[in-house]
């Protein structure tokens, strides 16, 4: 059970429209990574040599670098550029269905493109510098099936570090 998943956060969800959106981030395991790990993430690669298991340094939750507009001490940073494919993501279960606001912080570095998505509706943005976070969201339908899959991709050659947030819309 997550914290602060209780029945009223249910019912104020339940009655949540785009007039009074309610932020629903306690449906998300450990959004903002402050467990200090990925507790409640899942990391794939594509590199035989990394299989998500959170012992390499350079793909880690990590309270050590500097983003604005992070949340909490926490961020997940991938600095893996011989990786491949590499993302961070976690499906939640029995999300009310509905239209959410996928919201996080990335970052990346000058030119360099990365995405979020929810559900498949993805989101891009282009990296400023290594310590810019630049806000981005995206709508997500969540059906009937109460099924909402976050996905952090991490492009070839590129440093992520995000915190996250849904807020429902």
């Amino acid at each position: 059970v997550r914290a602060g998943n209780t029945s009223d956060n249910r019912r104020r969800l339940l009655g949540a429209s785009e007039e009074n959106p309610v932020d629903a981030t306690w449906l998300i395991t450990n959004p903002s990574f402050e467990t200090g790990d990925l507790t409640g993430w899942t990391t794939y690669s594509s590199n035989a040599d990394y299989q998500g298991d959170g012992s390499d340094p350079e793909i880690a939750v990590r309270s050590d670098y500097t983003m604005t507009g992070k949340q909490g001490d926490w961020l997940f940073n991938a600095f893996h550029w011989w990786s491949g494919s590499l993302n961070v993501s976690q499906v939640v279960e029995n999300v009310p269905s509905g239209v959410y606001e996928l919201s996080a912080v990335v970052c990346t570095w000058d030119g360099r493109e990365v995405y979020l998505s929810g559900n498949g509706e993805k989101v891009t943005a282009t990296g400023v510098n290594d310590a810019t976070g630049i806000p981005v969201s995206v709508p997500v339908v969540v059906g009937e099936d109460g099924v909402l899959t976050i996905v952090l991709p991490k492009i070839k050659k590129e440093e992520v570090k995000v915190s996250r947030h849904i807020d429902i819309a």
